[in-house]
C-alpha cells in the first residue's frame, strides 16, 4: 500500500515537472512507430520518460559562453532587420524569453515551446538557427514569410517520415517540388536534398519548410544579405 501511494506521488511530481516546462509540445504526441523503432523505444510514454531523464541544466561556466553567444545572435538579427525586406522584419521582429536546457539523448540542438536544447555550449549561428525555429512556432506573420519565399501548404502524407520537433505537422512543396525527410529502410534518416530558386535567390530544401527556411534565414542574417 505505502508503495502503491509513493509510486503515484513520484509519477506526479514526475507528470507536473513535465507539463510545466514543455511536455505539451505536439513533438511528443506525434511519433510514429518509425520513430520509437529509431529511437529504441518501445512507446510515446518510454520517448517522453528517456528525453526527461536526460534533460538537465547547464553548467554556470556553459550557461555563461551560451548567453554571451546569445547576446551576439541578437545583435546580428538587430542589424540585419535594419535592411531586410517587410516579410522577414515582421518576422525577426518579436520577442520573446528563451529558454537553454541541456539534453544528453537526442544530441543535435532543437526547440520545444521556447526552450532551446543541445548537449554542449552552441555558437551563434546555431542560436540564430533554433531562435528562428522557435519564432516560427509562435510569432503568426511566419505565415506571410512563408508565402513570401513561394513555399505552398500540401495535404500530402509521407510513410516513414521523421517527426522533428522544429517541424509543422503538415507538409509544404515549392512550385512542384515536394519534400520531406524520411527514414530509409534501416531506419537512418536522409534528406531529398534538393534546391529551388525563391523570390530571394536560392533555398536549399533541408527536411521541411521550417528547415529550409531556418537555414537560409540564419545564412543571410551571419552575411547580412539582402
Amino acid at each position: 500500500m505505502l508503495f502503491n501511494i509513493m509510486l503515484v506521488i513520484i509519477l506526479l511530481i514526475f507528470y507536473t515537472i513535465m507539463i510545466n516546462i514543455y511536455m505539451f509540445d505536439k513533438y511528443f504526441y506525434r511519433m510514429s512507430e518509425y520513430d520509437l523503432k529509431a529511437y529504441g523505444v518501445d512507446s510515446t510514454f518510454d520517448f517522453m520518460y528517456k528525453y526527461y531523464m536526460n534533460v538537465s541544466n547547464f553548467t554556470n561556466s556553459e550557461i555563461y559562453q551560451i548567453k554571451e553567444n546569445d547576446k551576439k545572435a541578437i545583435e546580428l538579427i538587430k542589424q540585419y532587420t535594419k535592411t531586410c525586406d517587410k516579410e522577414e522584419f515582421d518576422f525577426l521582429n518579436y520577442d520573446i524569453d528563451i529558454k537553454f536546457k541541456k539534453q544528453t539523448w537526442i544530441k543535435d540542438p532543437h526547440t520545444l515551446q521556447n526552450y532551446i536544447f543541445a548537449d554542449e555550449v552552441i555558437d551563434v549561428e546555431t542560436i540564430i538557427h533554433e531562435r528562428i525555429h522557435i519564432l516560427q512556432r509562435y510569432n503568426k506573420k511566419y505565415n506571410n514569410l512563408i508565402k513570401h519565399y513561394g513555399f505552398k501548404k500540401t495535404n500530402k502524407k509521407y510513410p516513414l517520415q521523421r517527426n522533428n520537433p522544429d517541424n509543422f505537422t503538415e507538409n509544404y512543396s515549392y512550385g512542384n517540388v515536394d519534400f520531406y525527410f524520411k527514414y530509409d529502410e534501416n531506419l537512418i534518416d536522409y534528406n531529398s536534398g534538393n534546391t529551388v530558386g525563391s523570390n530571394d535567390g536560392k533555398i536549399k530544401l533541408i527536411d521541411s519548410v521550417n528547415e529550409s527556411i531556418a537555414y537560409y534565414l540564419t545564412d543571410k542574417i551571419l552575411n547580412n544579405l539582402n
